[in-house]
């Protein structure tokens, strides 16, 4: 659900050996560099990702997969976001790429309900887009 239709990862696989002193013997390491995450928008979160004015603060909420506010900060319209969501895993998961992505600077995640996660003046924009079930 969050991988292959929005994100798109580039990465090399790296294999090499080192020696483990302890047990005298070669391993074989194995590593996945992630070289940069491409974020493509859909159609609609593209369209609504074009109304954000460059260097505006932003709070995307119900944020759930958080790819507009990657994308806002990686294409340099914005150098903060606030991303929340009031359910667990996306806050978990929206976490883990932002941190991934070493953007913690630029992107703040939030789990809460609604513009309750916001403080007065944090902001000047907010996306509250797509939002379903029991409101």
């Amino acid at each position: 659900k969050y991988g292959e239709k929005s994100i798109k990862w580039k990465s090399v696989v790296v294999f090499y050996t080192k020696r483990n002193k302890k047990e005298n013997h070669l391993e074989c390491i194995v590593e996945r560099i992630h070289l940069f995450m491409q974020i493509k928008l859909s159609c609609r979160l593209q369209k609504i990702a074009d109304f954000v004015l460059p260097g505006s603060h932003v709070a995307d909420i119900g944020t759930d997969h958080g790819a507009v506010p990657i994308y806002l900060v990686q294409k340099g319209i914005t150098s903060f976001v606030i991303a929340s969501d009031r359910a667990k895993t996306p806050v978990t998961v929206v976490q883990s790429l932002v941190t991934q992505l070493n953007l913690e600077k630029n992107i703040s995640v939030r789990q809460g309900d609604g513009l309750t996660v916001l403080q007065p003046g944090e902001v000047d924009t907010v996306i509250i887009a797509g939002m379903g079930g029991m409101l």
